[in-house]
């Protein structure tokens, strides 16, 4: 579980998305906000019922910035051009191949024209 893992780096990047203070952090939490500044500095880490609250929120967070992106118009542009990159990689590959497929058919061509030459048959 994720819990032990929520860093003090989280908490404070959360309150400021949030523009909480500590203390309304701490009010929504149940906790003091002597507890948000030991967990902001780094020297004590949520437990409990507190780091599930704030693990949902900072998800919830993430959530946002996701169907945010989703929705900006660079995002779109960057999803068209990935795809459009995809497709002509696939045609320069099919066409690198029929080049090498060509290659070989004219030189196999030569190959047979110059033996017809040596025979005396061209």
């Amino acid at each position: 579980m994720r819990l032990c893992v929520i860093n003090s780096e989280e908490i404070i990047n959360l309150r400021q998305k949030k523009r909480w203070t500590q203390q309304e952090l701490a009010h929504f939490l149940d906790v003091s906000q002597n507890t948000i500044s030991q967990w902001e500095s780094g020297s004590r880490k949520p437990t409990g019922d507190a780091a599930i609250k704030l693990l949902k929120i900072i998800e919830g967070i993430t959530s946002e910035i996701n169907n945010e992106m989703q929705g900006h118009d660079m995002y779109v542009k960057i999803s068209r051009l990935e795809k459009e990159n995809a497709t002509l990689k696939g045609e320069i590959r099919g066409k690198d191949q029929y080049y090498f497929y060509l290659v070989d058919k004219v030189g196999k061509v030569l190959s047979d024209l110059e033996s017809a030459i040596k025979h005396g048959e061209g």
